[in-house]
């Protein structure tokens, strides 16, 4: 729906959440994204990665401006 809504390309979207199972699924759908790991928990054995991982929204600000660089 995110791509529909904003009529943009998947890679366009920045996905950012605390929970690692979301950023699998984002990831596998093709957003760009970045886990808020707060607490060093480890990354769900699911296959896949973020494309960063962060652990703060000062974390996701950088990564942001990365991006649009």
């Amino acid at each position: 729906m995110g791509p529909d809504a904003l009529s943009c390309h998947t890679k366009e979207i920045l996905f950012v959440s605390s929970n690692s199972w979301d950023i699998c699924g984002a990831t596998w759908f093709g957003y760009r994204t970045i886990w808020l790991n707060r607490y060093g928990l480890p990354l769900e054995r699911l296959g896949v990665e973020p494309h960063q991982i962060g652990t703060s929204l000062e974390d996701v600000a950088d990564y942001a401006i990365k991006l649009s660089s």
